[in-house]
């Protein structure tokens, strides 16, 4: 295994995150209030070495869908290009419900 970047939170830590990758994009949800859902690109560790691991940044580097606060697990299905967030909140944790989302 080689180190080769980091992607920070979107709002606070959490001790909890979950991550579902669809094609070349790799989705994550957490517990961390506000948190929502960051999309990342793979393709953007495509050519990094493991020499000068890199610090992704929030605004620049990873996408964000803030319709839901923090979930307690995302689901994927590839074929349909969906992810499925569980226990999502808008304002406290995980007291909410089932958000579906489109990802084409």
């Amino acid at each position: 295994m080689t180190y080769l970047g980091r992607l920070p939170t979107q709002t606070e830590n959490s001790g909890w995150r979950d991550a579902k990758l669809i094609g070349d994009h790799m989705y994550i949800g957490s517990e961390a209030k506000d948190h929502g859902l960051q999309i990342f690109d793979m393709k953007k560790l495509l050519g990094l070495d493991g020499h000068r691991p890199r610090v992704f940044d929030i605004k620049s580097d990873i996408s964000h869908f803030a319709g839901f606060g923090s979930s307690h697990n995302i689901v994927s299905n590839p074929a349909t290009n969906t992810i499925f967030a569980v226990g999502t909140s808008r304002t406290a944790k995980c007291k909410g419900g089932l958000w579906m989302v489109d990802v084409k």
